[in-house]
């Protein structure tokens, strides 16, 4: 992300944003939710990483599809040019998906712990926003 988005103006040259300032209630309990979901179901062979390939996959999709005119225009999408970079992490995440898919697919050899399922877990909940 650029560090635009990251960073905004309130007053001072530049203000670190704090969790209060952007996250509502609902999207907190649905951060919530998601990680503790995903942190769950990392228990069974390929079924936490096989749902964040899916959404993964169409969360590249939608930004693609939103960040180039065409698209966007054809299907009534509002133009968001800076959703071009959210088009490659969303990319590089279902491909990292897949390939860690691979190992832990039934049997599973190797399994993302906490780390990764609670990271896995908070960018497909974060992205949409």
């Amino acid at each position: 992300m650029s560090a635009s988005l990251l960073q905004r103006d309130c007053g001072s040259a530049t203000h670190t944003p704090r969790l209060d300032d952007h996250v509502s209630l609902s999207d907190r309990d649905v951060l919530l939710g998601a990680t503790n979901a995903v942190n769950l179901t990392d228990g069974l062979d390929g079924l936490a990483i096989s749902v964040t390939f899916i959404a993964m996959t169409a969360l590249t999709a939608f930004t693609y599809l939103s960040s180039d005119a065409r698209w966007a225009r054809y299907l009534d999408l509002a133009h968001r040019p800076e959703a071009a970079e959210l088009t490659v992490f969303c990319g590089a995440m279902a491909g990292a998906s897949l390939g860690f898919l691979w190992f832990n697919a039934p049997p599973a050899e190797v399994f993302m712990g906490d780390v990764g399922s609670l990271a896995s877990a908070e960018l497909s909940a974060r992205l949409p926003c």
